[in-house]
């Protein structure tokens, strides 16, 4: 209903992460100031606001600006020491508009506001916000993502926001959450959802080549899932855990249609199950489309070399990357292998039958 905004002279967005997706259609289709404004109800609702230039390089994300009159705002690390220009720390505000503190909560308020550990900075507390950001080089503050929102995948520490950037930069992408499945103790997998423009269908394997090329390895979503909506939570917050239930439910509830059957297939899919942590593999699976990363794969290959005694070179995980294709080149492997082997046994006893011959011939 973008024809309802056509009168505005200025439209102020907040409350959530500002798609740029979006900015791009207000600077095309209106003409009014747009501004993203950004703050915790703790500091009465603003905080910064940046206002978006129609010429604006928009990027992956949308910064949102320097604090308001009256209002500090400074990166932290975790020592509560200034963070370097560029660098990522966690948002403190402080100011005129900062709240004393929450009701009837003394235990929160210590510690979420805190004393000014900064003397030049007029404002005896500063709140925590638990909103990780960074400085760019033009002074306006970049917004990261929620400090309770960081994963470790594989050792490395990863913000949901940068993926759902990346991903929303992509073409025909309108809205996209990530979320973290946790496999086993030491082992979580990112699974995003997303939300493709009206008409389109999302083609999950080409949007993760795409990925792969503008993010590490390790922030590519093992899973893709396109959904016509996102759950929203009853104040109107993207609802994570449902989606994670989402996610955990249709591993469950996938077709049992082209299921291993007990031979070899099946032998392969327990042990691809087991390495990835879902409940059905079925034979005409891609591997990297359900979740398979490269450290994973060198586990599968290691116990197919034991359990098959095969010798396998890892390289065919990635020409057969389904267990029925990869079933058939071990067959094929192994019958050629059966078959070398009986020619050479009957070369051997031919050799050996000929040179018994030669010594009765000769002892007579």
């Amino acid at each position: 209903r973008i024809d309802d905004l056509r009168p505005l002279r200025q439209l102020l967005a907040g409350g959530d992460v500002l798609s740029a997706t979006h900015v791009r259609k207000v600077l095309e289709n209106l003409n009014c100031d747009l501004i993203n404004g950004y703050g915790p109800t703790e500091n009465t609702t603003f905080t910064c606001t940046y206002k978006i230039a129609r010429d604006a390089d928009l990027g992956r994300s949308i910064p949102i600006g320097k604090p308001i009159a009256n209002t500090q705002v400074v990166i932290l690390d975790e020592s509560l020491r200034p963070v370097k220009n560029g660098e990522t720390g966690e948002l403190y505000i402080g100011g005129a508009g900062l709240a004393r503190g929450y009701l009837n909560d003394e235990k929160l308020t210590a510690e979420r506001f805190i004393t000014n550990p900064l003397g030049e900075i007029p404002s005896a507390k500063l709140y925590r916000s638990g909103d990780l950001a960074r400085f760019r080089p033009d002074g306006n503050i970049e917004f990261l993502g929620r400090a309770d929102r960081q994963v470790k995948i594989r050792g490395f520490r990863i913000e949901f926001e940068e993926i759902e950037i990346a991903l929303t930069s992509q073409d025909g992408i309108r809205e996209a959450i990530v979320v973290a499945k946790e496999i086993s103790a030491a082992e979580k997998q990112l699974i995003a959802f997303v939300v493709a423009d009206r008409g389109l269908a999302v083609d999950v394997r080409q949007l993760r080549d795409r990925l792969s090329k503008i993010l590490p390895s390790y922030m590519v979503p093992a899973v893709v899932t396109s959904i016509e909506a996102l759950p929203l939570t009853a104040n109107g917050k993207v609802d994570r855990d449902l989606l994670l239930k989402l996610s955990e439910s249709s591993a469950q509830d996938r077709s049992r249609s082209n299921k291993p059957s007990e031979d070899t297939e099946g032998k392969m899919a327990a042990i691809l199950e087991e390495i990835l942590g879902i409940d059905l593999v079925r034979t005409t699976d891609n591997f990297f489309d359900i979740g398979a990363d490269s450290l994973q794969l060198a586990r599968f290959h290691n116990r197919l070399q034991k359990d098959f005694s095969s010798d396998l070179k890892m390289v065919s995980l990635f020409e057969n990357p389904t267990v029925r294709s990869l079933a058939r080149s071990i067959g094929s492997d192994n019958s050629h292998a059966n078959t070398t082997e009986l020619r050479s046994r009957a070369a051997r006893q031919r050799d050996a039958y000929s040179r018994r011959r030669q010594m009765l011939n000769g002892g007579s």
